[in-house]
């Protein structure tokens, strides 16, 4: 967005919408891993998991903390006014590139960490010695319905020069 504001003469209330679209977007984001977040730390309370509810914990605290860091490089991005000095690029190429590069890679360094393999982390399902889901009560892997009691028939590919019915005698003709 911050691109486009420097290559094309924008009205400033028509890159403030955009920037607000944007910002809503990011917010709905939000909402939604901070729901699925908090949904996790209320399973690992239900059973009684406190390794697991620190890790969720943490990783609500990164996502807030990357949160508030994207509103600080948008605010300073909005304050990068175009056709500045050549001086001031030292500034523009700290705020569109460096800053928001380095945001990323701090939280996918600090995620990785924070969710590196350990016994501690449990799957969500139990999985028994042999393989087996605990807890399934039938084979997700059979047919049902018709198809229980019946062979599968071979397929049988026809080529003739009838091109009005593409499927066949199946179709719906136009």
């Amino acid at each position: 967005l911050q691109s486009l504001r420097h290559a094309y003469a924008i009205d400033g209330s028509i890159w403030t919408f955009c920037l607000f679209a944007t910002a809503l977007a990011g917010v709905v984001a939000l909402v939604w891993v901070m729901r699925g977040l908090a949904r996790m730390m209320q399973r690992s309370r239900e059973v009684n998991d406190d390794k697991m509810l620190a890790r969720y914990q943490h990783t609500t605290l990164l996502a807030l903390v990357l949160a508030v860091s994207s509103l600080a490089v948008t605010g300073a991005q909005y304050l990068d006014m175009p056709g500045q000095s050549f001086t001031e690029w030292y500034y523009h190429t700290l705020v569109q590139d460096a800053a928001p590069q380095a945001i990323a890679f701090g939280g996918l360094l600090v995620m990785i960490y924070l969710w590196k393999p350990s016994e501690d982390i449990r799957p969500l399902y139990n999985v028994a010695e042999d393989g087996e889901v605990i807890g399934l009560t039938e084979d997700t892997e059979a047919p049902t319905g018709k198809a229980a009691g019946m062979p599968a028939e071979p397929v049988q590919f026809v080529f003739d020069d009838d091109d009005d019915h593409p499927a066949g005698k199946n179709c719906v003709p136009p």
